[in-house]
């Protein structure tokens, strides 16, 4: 029997440590009420840096999970434990997000990227942020007093089911693993 049409997103993403969780929160509150925005701050268990949406790769879960665990393993050897720094607070006009950002020397975080590219043939994030919310009202750049430091040490496939507070993670996939 065919898998049916996929009905959620997948994606693979960083997470941040348990650790970050309030402070990400406490950021996204903070933001929503210095900026006058009327969205709602996402919730705690959704902040994640997308790497790469993986849809296109199949038509439901198991081919996308094979194929992802398929070349993951490869891709993620090479590349090293390392750390993003959210340093500023800017909005995206394509999707009105406001997001944490990271200034443009996120060398580490490409070079993941690109080579997600290169085993899976999917399209990646050239920007690294993380959404806090989602509001019709825009901000430029604003850098914050103290960046958020974020740990990346793993890759999740993860599954975003809409109405959901959390992901659900399929895989993960450490950096430096051969």
């Amino acid at each position: 029997m065919p898998e049916p049409e996929l009905p959620n997103g997948f994606y693979l993403a960083t997470l941040p440590p348990e650790d970050l969780h309030g402070e990400l929160a406490s950021r996204a509150h903070i933001t929503q009420g210095r900026n006058g925005f009327f969205g709602v701050p996402r919730p705690t268990l959704r902040f994640h840096a997308t790497l790469a949406n993986v849809n296109r790769l199949g038509r439901g879960l198991k081919s996308i999970e094979q194929k992802v665990n398929l070349a993951m393993p490869k891709v993620v050897e090479a590349i090293r434990p390392f750390n993003l720094v959210f340093d500023r607070l800017k909005s995206f006009a394509n999707n009105n997000a406001c997001v944490l950002a990271t200034n443009a020397s996120d060398h580490e975080f490409r070079a993941l990227c690109r080579q997600i590219n290169r085993g899976l043939r999917v399209p990646v994030s050239n920007t690294p942020h993380v959404t806090l919310l989602y509001d019709s009202k825009m901000i430029s750049d604003d850098l914050l007093e103290e960046p958020i430091v974020w740990p990346v040490s793993e890759i999740f496939l993860v599954e975003a089911v809409n109405n959901e507070d959390d992901f659900r993670r399929h895989a993960n996939f450490s950096l430096g693993a051969s």
